[in-house]
């Protein structure tokens, strides 16, 4: 497969779920001003980006890089 980060590249290996968590404790109704810190957590909820993939890419120039299959977009 084909990907697009910065530059094109060749999808060598896919580590699924190796990046990320479905959950994450979390503040709810902070408001500006104030302290916050581990003992002020009240309740749990789903992370921004989610559980992504590393992915090995080869790109063009020759070199090797794991990147996050949420960076890059893949082509083909």
């Amino acid at each position: 497969m084909i990907v697009k980060g910065s530059k094109v590249g060749l999808l060598i290996r896919t580590d699924t779920q190796y990046y990320g968590a479905r959950q994450a404790f979390k503040v709810y109704g902070a408001k500006r001003g104030h302290v916050y810190g581990p003992w002020s957590v009240n309740g749990i909820g789903p992370t921004k980006s989610g559980i992504c993939d590393r992915l090995l890419v080869m790109w063009g120039d020759g070199s090797f890089t794991y990147e996050n299959s949420g960076l890059v977009e893949i082509v083909r």
